[in-house]
């Protein structure tokens, strides 16, 4: 999950997925900066590479449920 508004579009997070299931985002955050997305259909190993690496402490790992979903 992305916390779009902390983040300061460094990227890191995009460079060391191993899954490389992020990419740079087409919309700006409140610090005018392009949050990344999650590429479609791909599948997140839980790795928390993302989370580890993330100066801002924008992105975190989370094992979404379906009933999560659709809240």
């Amino acid at each position: 999950m992305l916390q779009f508004d902390r983040c300061h579009g460094c990227g890191l997070c995009i460079e060391v997925c191993p899954k490389e299931i992020l990419d740079e985002g087409k919309t700006l955050n409140s610090r005018t900066q392009y949050p990344p997305i999650y590429k479609a259909d791909s599948v997140c190993s839980f790795c928390r590479s993302c989370e580890l690496v993330c100066p801002d402490f924008a992105i975190y790992v989370a094992n979404i449920t379906e009933e999560m979903k659709n809240e």
